[in-house]
């Protein structure tokens, strides 16, 4: 018995100590591997993930009060997971849907380990006070992140890898990345101040006799017939939310992120006004006085840029948020950035046109857009949009009606468990300004993307709003009616049944902790640990004073590690040999022929479909390969880029380039003529083939 006692202990402590080293996640950095800023954040959030779950289904066979409630949230987010598998599975490339790429790392695995933590969190976490602390423990972070960002712009480095920028970044790898976790965290900073300043001298009631949760009641409870005691809300605590709310507004001023700033906006809008309509009007000056503040603060800070200008480092007066808005007032859609979303949202819906029903699969927005894209778009350069950079966009491309549908219906029920019911106006405050944080993260989604930081920012809300479904229901005494019906179900009743006759075998209850850890072990290694050593072994190949063999062998190495991942890191490096090619001598370039033509033919045979790995592959053989029977195995790869990118530029000068190669140089400057036609301002991308055509007139050839 007392053993008993002792490892649920260790286990239940382990609880609070696994999710406050998740909330670190936006401050992991691995210098030296490739994308680092992305695969460290994404590989420590799963570990730790993985092991919190593996915690927690062991105190389940332990303890029945960390049993998951009945949640409408939940099941709209599993409901948004499980569309996301089956538009995975039907997608064009399952592979990259399900492991994303490097660089992104926001792939259907990752996607189960965030539904798994909002699950954990709404099940353990059941106390206003530890939920207080988990948020405030989140806002510590992000006001870290803050003042670490605030170092670029002043000229500060503490940090080796974190440099001087016009659009700071902190430890996020892009200014971009950092912007919504400061949205999230200021107007969750806001709700808190004003929550601080409704004094109440409310008892705790004691809970219905059917409920086992650790702790009950509304937001003035903090334990069972335990008098009320908010120490959060002292002085010190104000002071720390103020620090947030103002260093954070100043840092996503700095962040240069037009999205992040609108949304800051947004959310600080909808937290007053969704609680006039149907909130409890009591607890609205207060969050009236908040987000007037934050308002006024973006307001105060756009004016002082407008006119005096925000101290900023040289040649990087152009990059703040603010002077990017007025910017873009004056340039409307011919802005780059707008235009370049615009089109890419263009692409996404004719996309969704072609697969309508499960789309192309999530994180293949890529080849929707190469497949639709305008001509005009590459006046820019040659781009690669891998997102929509409009989370909407993106669900409905990459996921059909089907997933689109479920991620719109995820956001209505949060909405609707936050505005269905009225509460005390100390519990209001903060519940309206989670739902501001939610709403401003949507609208700042609607200019980019999830990435594990943010979505880590984000699950956290979602799990609270699904504790705070639970609270409602206790409190307005449903909990005999909803929870009842979800206990009846089919499924759980089916689940529990089977639960319970397992573990009457002797020996089961053992065997399956066992059997959790072989499982954990078995992800870490091959899930986890592989990904970060190929990305490792890939970042190696840049290392400075190592020879091109040696580089050859990183760059293999770390495509025999994870090889489900390896298709974008054979591209950059096939690229990267191609940039340095004049430098390599005679035997070195045989062995990055026989190496690419390997590595490349595998590339291709595993996704056909890649316009980014085609071009690549094309670009190296015309490049590299002087024999006429090799160059003429172009022909079909140039046909097949036609089909799945007919309006890339790259797709037109590869096959000016082709033609030069094989002596029809008129042919050449028709088709970058008429190219050019379609998108002036592509001159650029057709200069080196028009030269060589023409030096070819005049030599007489053609």
């Amino acid at each position: 018995m007392k053993e008993n006692q002792h490892i649920n202990a260790v286990l239940t402590l382990s609880l609070p100590l696994l999710i406050g080293l998740l909330m670190l996640t936006p401050l992991v950095i691995s210098p030296g591997v490739f994308a680092h800023f992305s695969v460290s954040k994404a590989i420590y959030a799963r570990s730790v993930i993985e092991i919190l779950g593996v915690v927690w289904a062991m105190l389940l066979l332990r303890s029945p009060s960390c049993r998951p409630q009945h949640s409408w949230v939940i099941i709209a987010l599993s409901i948004y997971v499980l569309a996301s598998v089956l538009a995975a599975i039907w997608g064009i490339n399952t592979s990259r849907s399900i492991w994303s790429t490097f660089d992104r790392m926001t792939g259907v695995f990752d996607l189960l380990h965030w539904l798994l933590l909002a699950l954990v969190l709404a099940s353990v976490v059941r106390s206003p006070r530890a939920w207080r602390f988990l948020l405030n423990g989140q806002l510590a972070v992000a006001l870290l992140l803050a003042l670490i960002a605030a170092t670029q712009v002043w000229g500060f480095s503490f940090i080796p890898s974190i440099i001087a920028k016009c659009r700071v970044d902190a430890t996020m790898g892009n200014a971009s990345y950092l912007a919504p976790i400061l949205v999230m965290s200021i107007l969750v900073a806001a709700g808190l101040l004003a929550q601080s300043f409704i004094k109440t001298t409310k008892t705790a009631q004691k809970p219905a006799s059917n409920q086992k949760s650790a702790v009950q009641g509304d937001e003035n409870t903090t334990g069972v017939n335990t008098p009320l005691v908010h120490q959060e809300d002292g002085t010190v605590w104000r002071v720390f939310w103020l620090a947030v709310i103002a260093l954070g507004s100043l840092v996503l001023v700095y962040t240069g992120t037009r999205g992040g700033l609108i949304g800051l906006a947004a959310g600080a809008l909808v937290m007053p006004l969704a609680l006039l309509l149907w909130g409890n009007r009591q607890a609205l000056l207060p969050v009236l006085l908040t987000s007037g503040g934050v308002l006024l603060t973006v307001g105060a800070l756009f004016a002082v840029d407008s006119t005096v200008g925000l101290p900023v480092s040289n040649n990087c007066g152009n990059s703040t948020a603010t002077a990017r808005l007025t910017e873009l007032a004056e340039t409307g859609t011919n802005d780059s950035s707008v235009s370049l979303r615009l089109s890419s949202a263009r692409a996404g819906f004719d996309g969704l046109l072609q697969r309508p029903i499960l789309g192309w699969g999530p994180g293949n927005f890529g080849y929707a857009f190469d497949q639709n894209v305008d001509p005009p778009v590459f006046r820019q350069g040659s781009i690669i949009m891998d997102k929509a950079h409009n989370q909407v966009v993106e669900e409905f491309t990459t996921k059909g009606l089907v997933g689109g549908l479920a991620f719109l219906g995820m956001w209505a029920v949060l909405s609707w468990v936050v505005i269905r019911q009225k509460r005390p106006a100390k519990a209001e405050i903060l519940t309206y300004a989670i739902l501001g944080a939610l709403g401003g993260y949507f609208v700042q989604n609607l200019f980019f993307f999830d990435t594990p930081s943010s979505l880590l920012y984000w699950v956290v809300l979602v799990a609270w709003v699904a504790w705070r479904e639970k609270e409602d229901a206790v409190d307005s005494r449903q909990t005999e009616n909803v929870p009842l019906a979800f206990q009846r179900s089919f499924m759980l009743q089916t689940f529990r049944r089977f639960g319970t006759r397992a573990l009457a075998f002797p020996g089961c209850r053992a065997a399956i902790p066992v059997a959790l850890v072989v499982v954990l072990g078995l992800s870490l290694y091959w899930f986890n640990l592989q990904p970060y050593l190929a990305a490792r072994s890939f970042g190696q190949t840049s290392q400075h004073g190592i020879s091109h063999q040696v580089r050859l062998a990183r760059a293999q190495e770390s495509f025999e590690t994870f090889p489900p991942m390896a298709n974008q890191t054979r591209r950059i490096m096939s690229l990267e040999t191609l940039r340095n090619w004049q430098f390599l001598d005679d035997a070195e370039r045989w062995e990055s022929t026989a190496f690419f033509g390997r590595e490349l033919g595998i590339a291709l045979g595993e996704d056909p479909r890649d316009a980014t790995m085609l071009i690549a592959a094309i670009l190296f053989i015309q490049s590299t390969v002087e024999s006429a029977e090799v160059l003429a195995t172009v022909n079909p790869m140039l046909l097949q880029l036609y089909q799945i990118a007919p309006n890339r530029a790259e797709t037109h000068q590869l096959l000016a380039g082709q033609a030069v190669l094989e002596g029809k140089n008129a042919l050449a400057l028709q088709i970058a003529a008429e190219y050019q036609e379609r998108a002036p301002g592509t001159e650029f991308f057709f200069t080196g083939v028009e030269r060589a055509a023409r030096k070819n007139f005049e030599l007489g050839q053609d």
